[in-house]
């Protein structure tokens, strides 16, 4: 006789008829039944005890040495998605979360002049944007152990207080020193929140519809830091002052607090029964401070270097040095930590487990979102420099005309995450993307102060396109390939190396830029040093410069400035090029159908994996795994 049982999808059974194998190998149990463990989660606990119960295995090999992908349902996650109101309520407070540090990290830039004027000093200034960066990067690792060991609600609005901490700190900064400080402090809360976002919707949002949800707070998040800038110098024109760029946080902040209060359930995490001190040991504080040494040393190199001092200054070498052995031992320490006999691969310390590089996609996509932060942040910033110090227009109409290139990205980016959604496969959409973006990055190096408008507006639309059918994927392949456990810490680095690159990219760009337009214009005009005239004085003050020549000059004055940026816009080029050859190398990924499906009025839908077998078999298979299971009152039927 056939009996039905519900099982967890944490143990599987199915006869000898149709096997059932999942990503971390498979058992024999009687010689007639497939027994599935769970992909990679505690895998050498597994294999010992099923040895010791004469339970033979497959496959003894990890999952990340095979490049597997593993099943996305881990014992450690449910099954029970958010859907309905609920979606999108729990939607609404990551959006404004996200919409609120998207609009915290642009609106101070129209500020700072401001700033400076109010404090009587300009030495501060790097750090003013520097230090908000600096501790997101290097604290993300750390929130995504976090919220593997505590629970993810409180952890989530812990942070949102901490980043509104530092909005108030800031807003009420009598000297720079303060305001460096709540900057900072907004950077810790910064960083819960982008990992708890990741964590949320992870737990929460099936993978088919991730892909749309973030591809919505992309595009808005986008706009809004489009705008940032924009606001910014309103505001700081008004009667509000500047300060207010700090107090708009807050409503945004309490918004998206109370709907997560609301809406979001408590859920134990993974590590939520291990003792406090063992979950101290596992959050690997040492490492964060090896990781924000490294941080440190590589900020001061790019601040200093070519600017303020030369590259040949020993403090910038030093910095350099400082950067590249902190990094080394910070990845040595990562890798002892990991290697640790007493801990299993799962249970691991490391902030940042090297393993998680050993699977091809999540290292290829650390690599092109790199090389994609690269372009995108030098693309951003020297634009309007190019309109401004080129074309002569003033910052607002320079911000109108940068629109093309966000508006752009903002629907080729909804456009990735619906066509996704529908069919389940992002990898082209990067082959795509990338290739656009180096086509398009082309087209921006061969601009000339005589290129008309429909061609510099249309060169925008094409590489904006190519970076929005993009830039989402590798967000959304990391979570593909890892499991529950993993997928916050993934998502994190993808997310760093994009940060890193964009930090790195604005530095080089700003160099190469100097550099060149110092050589150029002291060629074409050195009557102005001999004035005087500095001509690194500020991108304004370009179009002033050029009225003090006479008019046989200053044609070749703007050619000179064309030439400097043209010099900053081959680095977009390069490296997107190389994006797009590392995306050649993507495995091919889909994404199952796991949304909730519509439920007839009158039945229920299974909450778990059920299967048809014949009573024996699930008998003689308990006994296997529990002797005399069924014969203590478990069995089911």
């Amino acid at each position: 006789m056939a009996a039905e049982i519900e099982l967890r999808p944490a143990l599987s059974f199915k006869s000898s008829i149709e096997p059932l194998h999942w990503a971390g190998g498979s058992t024999t149990v009687g010689g007639s039944s497939t027994v599935s463990l769970p992909s990679d989660v505690h895998y050498q606990q597994h294999y010992r005890h099923d040895a010791e119960r004469g339970i033979e295995h497959t496959d003894t090999t990890s999952i990340l040495d095979h490049n597997i992908i593993p099943d996305p349902i881990t014992p450690s996650e449910s099954t029970e998605w958010v859907t309905g109101h609920r979606l999108r309520t729990l939607g609404a407070a990551c959006l404004l979360a996200n919409l609120m540090m998207a609009i915290d990290g642009s609106i101070l830039a129209a500020a700072i002049p401001r700033i400076t004027t109010d404090f009587g000093s300009i030495d501060y200034i790097g750090w003013y944007g520097s230090v908000y960066l600096l501790t997101e990067m290097a604290l993300q690792p750390l929130f995504g152990r976090l919220y593997r060991y505590f629970e993810r609600k409180t952890t989530y609005l812990v942070s949102l207080l901490i980043f509104e901490g530092g909005s108030v700190l800031c807003a009420a900064a009598p000297n720079s020193t303060a305001l460096i400080l709540g900057r900072a402090l907004a950077g810790v809360g910064a960083a819960g929140i982008l990992m708890g976002s990741i964590t949320i919707f992870g737990q929460t949002i099936p993978l088919r519809q991730r892909s749309l949800g973030l591809s919505l707070i992309e595009g808005i998040t986008s706009v809004a830091g489009m705008l940032g800038s924009t606001l910014g110098g309103v505001i700081t024109d008004s009667s509000l002052t500047w300060r207010f760029c700090f107090w708009i946080n807050l409503p945004l902040g309490f918004i998206a607090a109370l709907l997560v209060m609301i809406v979001l359930d408590r859920k134990r995490p993974p590590g939520a029964s291990l003792p406090f001190m063992q979950k101290l040991q596992g959050l690997d504080i040492l490492g964060s401070l090896i990781l924000s040494a490294s941080l440190v040393c590589l900020f001061l190199a790019l601040e200093w270097g070519g600017v303020s001092r030369s590259w040949s200054d020993p403090l910038v070498w030093g910095c350099i040095v400082g950067f590249g052995l902190f990094a080394i031992g910070f990845c040595a320490f990562q890798w002892y930590k990991e290697d640790d006999p007493r801990l299993t691969c799962r249970n691991t310390s490391a902030v940042v487990p090297l393993r998680i590089f050993k699977q091809r996609t999540v290292a290829l996509c650390c690599v092109f979102s790199l090389m994609y932060g690269f372009a995108i942040y030098t693309d951003f910033y020297m634009l309007p420099i190019w309109f401004q110090g080129v074309m002569g227009t003033s910052a607002a109409i320079s911000g109108v005309n940068c629109l093309a290139f966000s508006l752009a990205s903002v629907i080729s980016t909804l456009f990735t995450g619906f066509a996704t959604t529908q069919f389940g496969y992002p990898v082209p959409f990067m082959w795509a993307g990338s290739a656009l973006y180096a086509i398009g990055s082309g087209f921006l190096y061969t601009l000339v102060p005589s290129t008309p408008a429909a061609r510099y507006l249309g060169y925008q639309v094409i590489a904006g396109l190519g970076m929005g059918l993009a830039v989402q994927v590798t967000f959304v392949a990391v979570q593909i390939v890892t499991t529950v456990d993993d997928m916050p810490v993934a998502c994190g680095m993808e997310v760093f190396f994009k940060q890193l690159g964009g930090t790195v990219g604005v530095n080089v760009a700003q160099n190469l830029f100097v550099a060149k337009l110092t050589e150029d214009l002291n060629k074409v005009a050195p009557e102005l040093a001999a004035q005087g005239v500095d001509v690194r004085s500020g991108i304004a003050d370009l179009s002033g410069m050029a009225d003090l020549l006479p008019l046989s000059q200053r044609g070749a004055f703007r050619d000179g400035v064309n030439s400097a940026v043209m010099r900053a816009f081959l680095v977009p080029v390069i490296v997107a090029a190389v994006a797009a050859l590392a995306s050649w190398s993507m495995e091919w990924l889909h994404i199952k159908d796991d949304r909730p499906k519509a439920v007839k009025r009158g039945t229920t839908a299974p909450r778990d994996l059920c299967c048809h077998i014949r009573g024996d078999v699930i008998r003689q298979q308990l006994d296997s795994m529990i002797p005399g299971a069924t014969a203590s009152g478990t069995s089911c039927f």
